[in-house]
């Protein structure tokens, strides 16, 4: 079934022991039109509890529950709190 990215948009993501928060925005490259980073977070969008995750992290999605798998625990998740785009494996600062 095809689907809208922005179906994407408040779907829960679920680490391996419990929920790690909401994709509240995504980040898609211009060039290629492909999802790089979903930003997430627990609570009101405008506090500073927002992580950039980036998409290849993610694991499947349950479209019935609009949960998104991530296979790592929040712990390890929130330890990152923020991904930076030239730590994604390929990506050379500056090109």
């Amino acid at each position: 079934m095809i689907r809208s990215i922005a179906d994407l948009l408040g779907c829960e993501i679920v680490g391996e022991d419990g929920e790690v928060g909401r994709i509240r925005d995504l980040f898609i490259d211009d060039e290629t039109f492909k999802i790089r980073f979903v930003i997430a977070g627990k609570g009101h969008p405008q506090t500073d509890d927002s992580l950039v995750i980036p998409f290849a992290a993610l694991g499947n999605v349950n479209w019935d529950s609009r949960t998104v798998a991530i296979p790592m625990t929040t712990r390890r998740v929130m330890a990152h709190k923020m991904f930076e785009p030239t730590e994604e494996p390929g990506v050379i600062p500056g090109k």
